[in-house]
């Protein structure tokens, strides 16, 4: 069973206005003041957060500023060793290239020949690098002609990048070998 409250009140609402402990006025006051507290102390928070980048910023910056000062000179010998290995390898190539270039190519075609191959192009690029291409019958010689490349004095690497069949049954290769230095040259 509900029991209903048989009291009536009889006071005033400004009475019971009056008894409050705190009034409405007093709270929205106080919010004010809080939420405006609370609103500076933020500014001033941030703020401080900000200055503290600023002098992290500077040291930072200042940091760098010396590592570059001594990496100044490091960039200057990897320069430097970056031109030494330049000439090096300007002075390779005039090695490679103080026998005649003919005579490498004539020992190639010689040796074409010599496996009944057709030699097409047979050329030395500036890098030291001999391209040779030619067509032939059988794989089987190709593959001998690239051993045979390998153990002349000249020729460190020799390898078969390409061979494609024609329409006249014929393999048309590409050959490209890596020649070393000669020795017994001298230096000037």
């Amino acid at each position: 069973m509900v029991e209903i409250n048989k009291e009536i009140d009889l006071r005033s609402p400004e009475f019971i206005a009056s008894r409050r402990f705190i009034k409405p006025v007093l709270l929205k006051y106080l919010a004010v003041f809080l939420s405006l507290a609370l609103i500076s102390g933020a500014h001033y928070g941030a703020a401080r957060y900000c200055d503290q980048l600023r002098s992290h910023l500077k040291a930072n910056t200042a940091a760098v500023q010396n590592l570059k000062e001594e990496v100044t000179p490091l960039l200057d010998l990897s320069f430097q060793a970056s031109l030494v290995k330049a000439r090096s390898g300007l002075e390779q190539s005039f090695h490679s290239s103080s026998k005649p270039l003919h005579t490498y190519l004539v020992q190639a075609r010689q040796l074409a020949d010599l496996y009944h191959l057709d030699m097409e192009l047979a050329m030395i690029d500036a890098g030291g690098k001999l391209l040779l291409k030619g067509t032939g019958r059988q794989i089987n010689n190709m593959a001998l002609y690239n051993r045979a490349l390998e153990e002349l004095p000249f020729i460190a690497r020799a390898e078969i990048t390409t061979i494609n069949l024609n329409q006249e049954e014929k393999y048309h290769f590409e050959i490209q070998c890596v020649t070393k230095p000669q020795e017994g040259v001298e230096d000037n």
